[in-house]
């Protein structure tokens, strides 16, 4: 198992808010089980599932705060093989 928390950076390297959570090795070196939440100033944004330490995974998001209620999606996390991660969130809003 390992924790985290850390900056959330936008695309521009910007710090928009803090990426806290963890994360439990299920099949070390190839999966993990994760689950973390994306704060912002004007809410957050929860995700959970399993995340491949070798490509990309689709982890879907289970809840939201604030700006955020309601909203469901996916969050594409992809390991740049220096211990960082890509990571594009996709949002669908209520009634949109």
């Amino acid at each position: 198992m390992f924790v985290f928390d850390q900056p959330l950076l936008n695309e521009a390297g910007q710090n928009i808010g803090s990426n806290s959570g963890f994360c439990v090795r299920t099949l070390p070196g190839q999966f993990s089980e994760c689950q973390w939440t994306l704060t912002m100033s004007d809410g957050s944004i929860t995700v959970a599932g399993r995340e491949a330490e070798t490509g990309p995974s689709q982890i879907p998001v289970i809840g939201g705060t604030g700006a955020y209620l309601g909203v469901s999606g996916v969050l594409v996390t992809t390991p740049n093989g220096d211990r960082t991660f890509t990571q594009v969130l996709t949002l669908i809003r209520p009634n949109s």
